[in-house]
């Protein structure tokens, strides 16, 4: 897991682009989070297939392996512990920023720069939101992806 965070945390624009960042946070998917009934998840897992299929191909099928591991992972849950939630909470913020500085502090302070986080608490509900996004991914992975599985 350390090794894909440090991939992702390096990358200079991350698996979800600065630019398509609002759009993908923008949708109130945490509502939509685990326990929500499938009417309340539906409108959200439309809106994240829509803007999946909007990001660059190779974001795209990246993410798609990344989610799909995800969820093979997730089907240990009984032997591992890393039920859906608890793979979206550890990558959640590698995938949707990619810090410019490996240090907590510097993350803070380049999400200040950009204007996306205003204080402490809008920063803990923006990661929320990333990790609800993250585990509708998981959760829905066949409809979010229609490629399928990237590998066996």
């Amino acid at each position: 897991a350390g090794l894909f965070k440090l991939f992702f945390r390096e990358n200079q624009d991350g698996l979800i682009p600065r630019n398509m960042y609002k759009a993908f946070t923008s949708n109130n998917c945490r509502a939509a989070g685990a326990g929500a009934a499938a009417d309340k998840r539906a409108p959200c897992v439309a809106v994240l297939k829509t803007l999946v299929a909007q990001l660059p191909l190779l974001n795209q099928i990246c993410l798609g392996y990344l989610v799909h591991m995800l969820l093979k992972i997730s089907q240990h849950a009984g032997v591992n512990k890393m039920f859906p939630k608890n793979c979206a909470m550890v990558l959640a913020p590698n995938v949707f920023r990619a810090a410019k500085s490996p240090h907590p502090q510097g993350l803070f302070s380049n999400a200040k720069d950009e204007n996306i986080y205003a204080s402490p608490q809008q920063m803990a509900e923006a990661l929320a939101e990333q990790e609800a996004i993250l585990l509708i991914m998981i959760e829905h992975f066949a409809e979010i992806f229609p490629r399928g599985s990237p590998y066996p």
